[in-house]
């Protein structure tokens, strides 16, 4: 009797499909102090400081800033957390948003 030797994968992530990204978006207002989201990029986000304020200097010029790009589920629990945090601090204008690329 032959026997024959299958190959067996061992490649744990073969067929598994990684979450597809979205991009966060942090919308200008002028009524939010610019502190307060600085420390939300660098608190939740995890921004250095640098990197934030670059952000919010684009942010600042173009009305909008590419925060970055999280899969859809950390995406939206960052979001809702950096304006559940504005909310309770008063800034009702603060403005974050999920969207495909």
């Amino acid at each position: 009797m032959m026997k024959t030797k299958e190959k067996i994968s061992l490649n744990l992530f073969e067929g598994i499909v990684p979450p597809k990204k979205v991009n966060v978006l942090l919308w200008y207002d002028d009524t939010t102090l610019f502190d307060f989201v600085l420390l939300v990029l660098v608190r939740i986000f995890r921004l250095s400081a640098n990197e934030a304020i670059e952000l919010l200097k684009t942010a600042q010029s173009v009305g909008k800033a590419v925060v970055g790009q999280y899969p859809r589920d950390i995406a939206q629990m960052k979001v809702n957390s950096a304006v559940s945090v504005a909310r309770r601090n008063g800034f009702y204008d603060f403005k974050m948003t999920v969207e495909e690329e």
